[in-house]
């Protein structure tokens, strides 16, 4: 990366760091680096580190317990963001780019390897989030007590984990150019899988699980439960549809129930 693009990169991570922050708030713990190792303590209590071998890295911690670190090679860009007692953690390498935000006794890593990575994590009300790429993008969001984890590892790959309110979101995709799609709320779990150029998706609320797994390619499996029901999808086996007073559907190239 040149220098010039790299500060330009430093300005506008700087500026996402003190939009987060506001203007009557005490300023937050901020370390940034493109070489070298840079670390810092508030008077708050919060801890930042940054660590480069030549890409863009920034960390910034704000309130007691908060720490964020944040590790670039030569080629990758990390940033993040720690809040009230939040960790966070990114590390990116190989032209990929990984940003973490922790809030509020939460724990987010990301971690983004490989060229045309993304690795996003973000996670607030005592929740934990893990984004981990080695190809393609992955995005975990948790809140409310909650844990969402998403990877992917393949060209063009898209996995998605969202997990709110005491639930569970994993996802994961392996295959080239497929996305997973988990979505839980209000105490229930998701798991989605493509491990081909596949669409896989899993929604689950109140009391409910869902799981959608695809290994075809041009497949696909929608898997979507409700207030207590439970669904599972392939897009290689007959769907299961629970309803169990809520509702339980699959919509799938190997079939549909519910």
């Amino acid at each position: 990366m040149s220098a010039a693009l790299s500060r330009i990169w430093f300005g506008l991570a700087t500026l996402a760091v003190l939009a987060l922050v506001p203007s009557h708030a005490q300023a937050a713990t901020v370390c940034r680096t493109s070489s070298g190792t840079v670390s810092l303590t508030g008077a708050d209590g919060s801890e930042c580190t940054a660590t480069s071998t030549g890409g863009p890295a920034l960390a910034s911690a704000l309130g007691n317990g908060s720490s964020a670190t944040s590790t670039s090679d030569a080629s990758g860009k990390s940033i993040s963001n720690a809040r009230s007692g939040g960790s966070a953690e990114s590390d990116a390498s190989a032209d990929g780019i990984a940003r973490s935000n922790a809030n509020t006794g939460s724990s987010a890593n990301a971690t983004a390897a490989g060229t045309a990575t993304l690795a996003i994590a973000r996670a607030t009300g005592n929740s934990g989030a893990g984004a981990d790429s080695s190809d393609g993008v992955a995005k975990a969001i948790a809140h409310a007590d909650s844990g969402a984890n998403a990877s992917s590892s393949a060209v063009g790959c898209g996995s998605f984990a969202t997990a709110t309110h005491d639930s569970g979101a994993t996802s994961q995709c392996t295959g080239g150019f497929g996305t997973a799609k988990s979505v839980a709320n209000r105490n229930s779990g998701a798991t989605s899988s493509a491990e081909a150029d596949c669409v896989a998706t899993a929604k689950a609320t109140n009391n409910s699980g869902a799981t959608a797994i695809c290994t075809t390619d041009g497949g696909f499996v929608h898997a979507t439960a409700t207030h207590g029901g439970g669904a599972t999808g392939s897009d290689t086996a007959t769907p299961i549809c629970n309803p169990n007073g809520g509702t339980a559907k699959v919509r799938s190239s190997s079939g549909n129930c519910g």
